[in-house]
């Protein structure tokens, strides 16, 4: 009993220490809320396999109305907006810096060396998570850096080419 008693009086603790910080300015809670509602949101389906964005996966939260009633053709236009405001963005960014990240480096490495890894093999190859590697192979797609060959179960990948313009 007297374990449990010095639990609860260092909690106690806590939270008069934690108290002592409140009300929180506005702009505190209001980033609090957010990463809240949208990061951790994110985290947890990223974790069970979802391959949504955080920028997309905020988009479908702030947007719940249209897919509880029904409307998924309104849901896709937002998310295609959304994916045409993040390619405005990166495509900008990458302007100064035509190079691969690190991250498409090492999958596209990953790739050449193991053409018939699933991503769940190539997740564990490059020590990233599923999303991450679906989301890098979507954009090295993109830039023409690779190829599915055959179907998503039976196939295989192609490295079209290793380097930047060429």
């Amino acid at each position: 009993m007297n374990e449990l008693t010095n639990k609860f009086r260092k909690a106690d603790e806590k939270n008069r220490l934690l108290s002592a910080y409140r009300p929180l300015p506005p702009e505190t809670l209001k980033s609090l809320r957010e990463y809240y509602r949208v990061g951790l949101t994110y985290t947890s389906n990223a974790l069970e396999g979802n391959s949504l964005t955080e920028s997309e996966t905020k988009v479908v939260i702030e947007n719940a109305d249209l897919l509880m009633a029904g409307r998924f053709e309104e849901l896709r236009q937002l998310l295609r907006k959304n994916d045409t405001v993040n390619d405005t963005v990166n495509d900008t960014v990458k302007v100064g810096a035509p190079q691969l990240s690190k991250t498409e480096q090492t999958v596209l490495d990953a790739i050449s060396s193991y053409p018939d890894y699933s991503y769940e093999k190539l997740a564990a190859q490059c020590n990233l998570s599923r999303p991450t590697i679906a989301r890098t192979i979507k954009t090295l797609q993109n830039r023409e850096f690779i190829r599915r060959i055959g179907s998503d179960k039976t196939g295989h990948w192609e490295v079209i080419r290793k380097e930047e313009g060429v």
